[in-house]
């Protein structure tokens, strides 16, 4: 039986609800602010009414990289893990 990995930043679920709660917008209750615009729905939903505040605009955009920086890790450990099972089988 294989083990999960101890390192979160190996652990794909772990990856996972961190996409799942940053999409979403799921938050700690000690981190919820009214108006904080701190969640990507938040976000969005706002400059969908203020299309030209740029200061939101340049938010959503940072929490959006953050968003695709997340998918490209699991992507990337996904593929080693790809990567391994072919090299083990193509010995």
């Amino acid at each position: 039986m294989v083990k999960p990995p101890i390192d979160r930043s190996e652990d794909l679920l772990y990856l996972l609800n961190q996409i799942a709660d940053l999409v979403i917008g799921n938050e700690d209750p000690v981190d919820v602010g009214i108006n904080q615009l701190s969640t990507l729905p938040e976000m969005l939903s706002y400059i969908s009414i203020h299309p030209t505040n740029l200061k939101g605009l340049m938010t959503t955009e940072a929490k959006l990289k953050d968003l695709g920086d997340k998918v490209k890790v699991l992507q990337d450990l996904v593929y080693v893990m790809k990567k391994k099972v072919y090299l083990r089988d193509n010995k």
